[in-house]
């Protein structure tokens, strides 16, 4: 075990302190469920083991990211849950020196923090990455994985691109492993993150239509409906202008285009309402217990909360602010997503904390969102399939992993 997840047991003993009054902002770059199947209540999704969900959104860029990605650089783009990048979340054996080197993030998320799926944000098509290792990987730990169809996805299905189906077909097919059967680690599919934050960038109907992708794939593999995963679609709390229901109509503009698009029953049967959401414990809980359920009566669609966290900037307190935040909200919400009676029907089933390392790519307050920072030293260097290199980043943890430590293993 390397040294950088030694010091996890070391801030357990933060969850001790007092919720703060920090102030919360926004989310990563970039559904709704309705009464059968897999959208309602206990009826189908949480029957398929995902309760409680218990998540972290996992970037694990190396540090070297911001200098090499793009076309033309050697991150091509961001998918790390791949065979290429082995040594970041499972063992890797150094040719020259004949040491472990890896990292085997996955294998501490779940054993020393107690993190049951993860959601990633980028999936590349199966002819460039391989994921089958890591989704193995993730199977052997007990983890389950969000399948993205990301942004970018959904914008070459909104310019009738015509590789496009194919790309979502080969995608789908590396899920469905036998042809019918989803591989065990994958939870379900998100189809983009966010679309009415994106200036119309990405509209409900090109969700509603790479989606469609999704079901033509598994019809043509013979995949059963009881064997279909769920579906969701990330929307935020952060709407524009403000909302006395935020998030609510970013729902609806999905259903309603699932609906247009032939797809109504899909919605009703797989969709799964996923919501960014960085308010505090004491309004979060409010959001869950009144104003969500208000909007769809008796049988609320099931619900998680698809990125809750807080950034560790010093107008937030630093690392401790963060830390307090993020234990108010996972107090707030652990307990009625592992008690199905707290909420009707038991729609609501978990959250996933946002996120596993701080992106300094990213610059401003995107930077400071990870549970870990990296570390200082030199990191050792694993290849690509190509041979391409990459640093083995030393991770340091946060305040923030004793909280989710304690939250999720308590």
């Amino acid at each position: 075990m390397r040294s950088s997840w030694m010091a996890v047991a070391l801030v357990s003993a933060l969850t001790s302190m007092a919720c703060s009054g920090a102030s919360s902002t926004g989310s990563s770059d970039g559904g709704a469920g309705g009464d059968g199947g897999g959208g309602g209540g206990d009826g189908g999704v949480s029957s398929s083991g995902l309760r409680p969900i218990q998540c972290l959104c996992y970037s694990p860029e190396p540090s070297d990211y911001a200098a090499n990605h793009g076309a033309t650089g050697k991150y091509y783009d961001s998918d790390f849950a791949n065979d290429d990048f082995t040594a970041l979340w499972g063992s890797y054996v150094d040719t020259g020196t004949g040491q472990n080197i890896g990292r085997q993030d996955l294998k501490h998320f779940a054993q020393d923090l107690g993190i049951n799926m993860l959601r990633v944000y980028d999936w590349g098509v199966p002819s460039l990455r391989n994921h089958v290792p890591f989704l193995d990987e993730c199977h052997k730990y007990g983890i389950r994985t969000m399948v993205p169809i990301s942004n970018y996805f959904v914008g070459l299905v909104q310019k009738n691109d015509a590789s496009v189906k194919a790309q979502i077909a080969a995608i789908v097919k590396e899920v469905y492993q036998n042809g019918v059967k989803p591989h065990p680690a994958v939870a379900m599919f998100s189809v983009s993150n966010e679309w009415e934050l994106s200036g119309n960038a990405i509209t409900p109907d090109g969700i509603a239509k790479a989606t469609a992708m999704i079901v033509q794939a598994e019809d043509a593999l013979g995949v059963a409906a009881a064997d279909r995963l769920p579906l969701t679609s990330p929307v935020s709390f952060a709407v524009r202008p403000p909302s006395a229901d935020p998030s609510i109509s970013a729902i609806m503009g999905l259903k309603s285009a699932f609906q247009a698009n032939g797809l109504g029953a899909v919605f009703d049967a797989r969709f799964m309402v996923g919501v960014n959401i960085y308010s505090k414990g004491s309004d979060i809980v409010t959001y869950l217990q009144t104003t969500y359920p208000k909007n769809f009566g008796t049988k609320p669609p099931s619900l998680f909360f698809s990125e809750i966290g807080q950034n560790s900037d010093a107008s937030n307190g630093g690392e401790a602010g963060q830390a307090s935040w993020e234990m108010g909200q996972l107090a707030a919400v652990l307990p009625l997503a592992r008690d199905a009676t707290q909420t009707t029907n038991g729609y609501f089933l978990g959250a996933c904390v946002f996120q596993s390392l701080d992106q300094t790519h990213k610059g401003g307050t995107e930077a400071q969102f990870g549970i870990y920072k990296f570390g200082t030293g030199t990191a050792p260097n694993a290849k690509t399939r190509s041979g391409q290199t990459y640093p083995v980043d030393n991770l340091l943890p946060k305040a923030a992993v004793g909280v989710v430590q304690s939250a999720f293993k308590g």
